[in-house]
């Protein structure tokens, strides 16, 4: 089981985080930090992790455009001149 955790860390790089932790705390003490993952086989575990890190990735990219929409200076700067104001 070292040797599928040490693949999926080199393969998706960050030794910082987290699903390479909890592949590390399993190495170290035999136990893993999420109880289910000691009753699915080696292929669920890669198929959970890679699917938990492509919806992260979905999750981050949804929220770096919904951050640009929501505070896009170049629209806002473009929509206040063409606000006309009262006076």
């Amino acid at each position: 089981m070292y040797l599928l955790c040490w693949l999926y860390i080199m393969k998706l790089g960050d030794p910082k985080t987290f699903r390479n932790w909890v592949c590390w705390v399993h190495h170290v003490t035999g136990m893993w930090v999420y109880p289910f993952l000691e009753h699915i086989g080696p292929g669920a575990r890669i198929l959970f992790f890679g699917s938990t890190t492509i919806l992260m990735n979905f999750l981050y990219l949804l929220g770096e455009v919904l951050n640009s929409y929501i505070w896009d200076t170049q629209r806002s700067m473009e929509e206040e001149k063409e606000k006309p104001k009262l006076e």
